[in-house]
């Protein structure tokens, strides 16, 4: 199961260091965040260092709906890619001709990028559920791209994206009528590039939500049923149930702007970021915990440290931001591991209901200790596979 970077602000050689280390297995390169030269220059420097790394370039179009906003934060998507990126708005994309430009300009463009493992066609976000114009054009998107790509004879490296807003999850018969949809089209390209609208804003993490985590994962499971290579962007500690479901790819980065996805990180700023202190994934609780909170503990509490070899970056009292992103990919890198190793989606679910029984009895410990143990997590969990098991008839 192939773990990419998802690329972003303050890469800062993270990508190299993780595929360096075989850590990783590639990339999904953000145009937002680099400037053409430096694009291929990134490329050409992870062939140079694998050369079977996958590297994907996600065109990032769905931010074209907000580029009109004041003060909106575009990075170099509107200087540096003009060929295919600009301000649009939904009557812009309401015509096949036009969705078909589209089409064309990002393929234009991908093309002529050496080094890439294939190509991602471009899409919006559907914002406002499943029966709204944004998901008829999306819809549009997806069927204009495969024929596109079927006829240039580049289906066999191509993903559509699917990008879904948050509310696309609310109505259970809605989500099944998209996947029963889809899987209708007859699409010849190889898989989906699925993104999910979700924002940690609040300090809660967006996956522990089961209406949510448990329809993503029915959508992983129809669509690789189907046959589609699946890969999921911004999709950090959900990776193991919806690999459970099925998916295949996953890719995730280093600051929250890379492990959740909205357009929020392109609508205008409404403050300064906060650089978070550094975080440690432990696998028994499958929890990023605050590292200056959990070190006293790990000689009294051994379960709180994975045993992977990126447990050695945190044995100095000072973690680099790279040592924090390192760990993070191995200890899913892992935990896919464990799930692949499983035959089909039962067995899969039944290992993750163990895990988080044994996750609950782990996370107990912390109250003694004083640290939250946010029950209310696990909660959501089981709920959200309970919920997957419903809607995938097991």
């Amino acid at each position: 199961m192939p773990l990419l970077a998802q690329h972003g602000f303050g890469d800062g050689g993270k990508i190299i260091n993780g595929i360096g280390k075989g850590i990783i297995s590639g990339t999904i390169m953000s145009p937002r965040n680099l400037t053409l030269s430096s694009l291929k220059t990134k490329i050409e420097e992870i062939r140079l260092l694998a050369k079977k790394s996958h590297i994907l370039f996600d065109p990032q179009f769905y931010a074209t709906l907000v580029a009109k906003e004041p003060g909106a934060r575009m990075g170099n998507l509107m200087s540096e890619y003009s060929q295919y990126f600009s301000e649009k708005q939904i009557k812009d994309l309401r015509r096949e001709k036009q969705i078909n430009e589209a089409i064309n300009n990002v393929y234009n463009f991908q093309k002529d990028i050496s080094g890439l493992s294939g190509i991602i066609m471009p899409n919006i976000l559907i914002e406002d559920g499943l029966r709204s114009e944004s998901a008829n054009i999306a819809k549009l998107f997806l069927e204009l791209s495969d024929e596109f790509s079927t006829k240039k004879g580049t289906n066999a490296n191509t993903w559509l994206t699917l990008a879904l807003g948050n509310s696309c999850f609310r109505n259970t018969k809605d989500l099944e009528d998209l996947a029963n949809e889809i899987t209708g089209m007859g699409l010849q390209s190889k898989g989906i590039y699925l993104l999910c609208e979700t924002s940690p804003g609040n300090g809660v993490n967006p996956w522990y939500e089961q209406h949510m985590l448990a329809g993503l994962m029915y959508l992983n499971y129809v669509l690789s049923s189907a046959g589609y290579d699946v890969v999921n962007g911004y999709s950090f500690d959900n990776a193991p149930y919806l690999a459970a479901a099925g998916s295949t790819s996953f890719g995730f980065g280093w600051y929250n702007t890379s492990r959740y996805f909205s357009l929020e990180p392109y609508r205008p700023s409404v403050g300064m970021a906060r650089r978070p202190n550094r975080k440690y994934l432990c696998r028994a609780l499958w929890l990023r915990m605050d590292f200056a909170t959990i070190r006293p503990f790990w000689e009294s509490f051994s379960w709180l440290l994975n045993g992977y070899g990126t447990d050695d970056l945190f044995s100095t009292d000072s973690p680099s931001e790279d040592d924090e992103c390192q760990q993070h990919w191995e200890t899913v890198k892992k935990y896919l591991g464990e799930i692949s190793a499983l035959k089909g989606a039962k067995e899969r679910i039944s290992f993750l209901k163990q895990e988080l029984d044994k996750a609950q009895q782990y996370r107990s410990n912390l109250l003694a200790l004083s640290i939250p143990n946010f029950e209310d997590q696990i909660r959501e969990l089981k709920m959200a596979l309970n919920r997957f098991d419903e809607l995938a008839e097991f």
